[in-house]
């Protein structure tokens, strides 16, 4: 199992003075970006998520985009896509920058959740929420990964699924769940609740017959250093025999990304806000721009 091994060094300072992504940046001062929609091809201010002065990481930032989730046992949440429709002329779900397909990715956003947070009378984050999922283009099965918060009655903690990789027993529970092994202790969700922070990760499968390795850096110090190697499994998580990832095969790509795909249920009605999402080829840090 390719764990790198990370010393735990003394923990940096917050990285300011972020750049710009190259692919993508989107503050949402001005709107809701004309690239950024529900999958359905909607605005995101059409489709569930809303535009919101109240809350903002700060100056310059002016308004976010906020979803309100209700209170249910079931799978719940509405995803939106960072893509441009037009070039597949698809339908349904699908918003995709394949013309962008590469094997190496970096995303960043700011993120905010209500206080409290999917609380169940005991503890907040009770459920498991997807932040972040990695597809080839066209909306399929999950490939490499996808970004979770564990609920916090088990380990609490931000974490990678590995999904076609070691998703029947690897990681660092034997589930197939990665944890921060940097900078050691790592900050847990419900220590952030009703507050701004800054998520960047990176997703590497240019190796694609042997490892995808992810990086999480959060507010420009890193946590997460992992390589998985690939285990295929078919209709367990991910489902290789379902997906377009082909290990090994040089073709692989990283196609889409959904944000906030799945909160797996939600023990109390809950908010979450976003803003300056960010796609690039290279490291962006922490932003202390509004780009559009």
């Amino acid at each position: 199992m390719g764990i790198i091994a990370v010393p735990t060094l003394a923990r940096a300072p917050v990285v300011g003075g972020g750049v710009q992504g190259n692919i993508y940046d989107q503050s949402f001062n001005s709107g809701d970006g004309v690239t950024f929609n529900d999958g359905g091809g909607n605005f995101l201010v059409a489709g569930g998520w809303h535009l919101d002065s109240s809350t903002n990481p700060g100056a310059p930032w002016t308004q976010s985009i906020r979803q309100d989730i209700a209170q249910t046992g079931a799978n719940t949440g509405l995803y939106c896509y960072y893509g441009n429709i037009a070039p597949d002329n698809l339908v349904g779900p699908s918003a995709i920058y394949d013309q962008h397909a590469l094997k190496k990715l970096y995303v960043r956003w700011f993120y905010k959740e209500s206080n409290p947070f999917d609380y169940n009378g005991t503890t907040d984050h009770a459920n498991i929420q997807k932040f972040l999922r990695f597809y080839q283009p066209g909306i399929n099965n999950p490939i490499a990964t996808s970004f979770e918060i564990l609920p916090s009655g088990t380990t609490g903690v931000y974490s990678f699924f590995s999904e076609v990789y070691d998703s029947s027993g690897g990681g660092s529970d034997g589930s197939g769940n990665w944890f921060p092994n940097c900078n050691l202790p790592a900050p847990t969700p419900n220590s952030y609740l009703g507050q701004w922070h800054c998520f960047e990760i990176y997703v590497d499968i240019s190796d694609d017959a042997h490892h995808v390795f992810v990086k999480f850096w959060l507010d420009g110090v890193l946590y997460t250093y992992h390589d998985f190697a690939f285990q295929p499994v078919t209709g367990g998580p991910g489902n290789v025999a379902n997906s377009f990832f082909t290990p090994g095969n040089g073709t692989n790509v990283l196609g889409d990304l959904q944000f906030f795909g799945t909160w797996n249920a939600m023990a109390s009605a809950s908010k979450i806000w976003l803003n300056q999402v960010g796609v690039s080829t290279i490291q962006m840090g922490v932003p202390t721009v509004a780009y559009n």
